[in-house]
């Protein structure tokens, strides 16, 4: 084997030195022509230039991917940018156009129903409430139907005026009347004492529940209830012993407190 290898080695230089004179010879002295020293230089400086071209070639090549692909990532990440945007608008467009539908024409008028509703359930419910009446309703500062009127008379203060009539009442006894403004207090005289058998409210007072010349026939049937309806009055109690509340349309112009003697 070693003497293989040297005689490889010892071929290979002799190779080498024939070929600085045009000739190749062989172990077994077999003779090639090749070619000169000048043309082998110039194969070995076009080995070399192409070698170096293909490298050169190779990086530009390389770079030119690297730049390409830059170049590539870039566009797709700025037309993944411009996508992105685009949804944005849609969603915004689309969110626009969900605000214009859930305000439409419809629904805005199923809003105001909804309002309307809310606003007249109030006046609703106020104009079902009823109130009620009892014989205890049948008082006045205090005072009641048919009760003594002397304590009555020293709060109301002095009268304007004070109408008497003797023996001209059902009853037989004398009638009086104490006149003030807005006020008639009327009493029947027995046995030296004074008892009050109607009271008429013209202005300025009111019922122990607030009733006053002015309120609405709601207000009334909020505090008293329906009553018995006579067209121009509406009788609380019975007809011999009652409140009357006298209207002028829909509101209170006279109110009534009478009793039969």
């Amino acid at each position: 084997m070693k003497f293989k290898n040297i005689a490889l080695i010892l071929a290979s230089l002799l190779t080498l030195s024939a070929a600085s004179c045009g000739v190749v010879e062989t172990l077994d002295d077999t003779s090639v022509a090749v070619s000169g020293s000048s043309e082998l230089d110039d194969s070995l400086e076009d080995i070399t230039e192409t070698t170096s071209t293909t490298v050169t070639t190779t990086a530009a090549s390389t770079e030119a991917e690297t730049t390409v692909t830059t170049t590539t990532t870039a566009a797709a990440e700025e037309d993944e940018a411009s996508q992105a945007e685009e949804s944005a608008a849609d969603v915004q467009d689309d969110g626009g156009d969900s605000q214009d539908y859930y305000t439409s024409s419809d629904d805005v008028s199923s809003a105001d129903t909804v309002a309307e509703a809310a606003t007249e359930a109030p006046t609703e419910a106020a104009a079902q409430t009823v109130g009620s009446f009892s014989s205890s309703d049948l008082t006045f500062s205090g005072t009641s139907l048919l009760g003594d009127a002397s304590g009555l008379i020293g709060s109301l203060g002095a009268a304007s005026d004070v109408a008497e009539a003797q023996g001209c009442l059902s009853n037989g006894a004398d009638m009086k009347i104490y006149y003030y403004s807005g006020l008639e207090v009327s009493c029947y005289v027995s046995g030296g004492s004074e008892y009050v058998y109607d009271i008429t409210i013209t202005g300025g007072y009111s019922t122990p529940k607030g009733i006053y010349v002015g309120s609405s026939r709601t207000d009334v049937v909020a505090a008293y209830g329906e009553g018995v309806d006579y067209g121009s009055y509406v009788l609380y109690g019975s007809d011999g012993y009652g409140m009357y509340i006298y209207y002028s349309g829909d509101t209170v112009s006279c109110i009534e407190y009478y009793a039969d003697v």
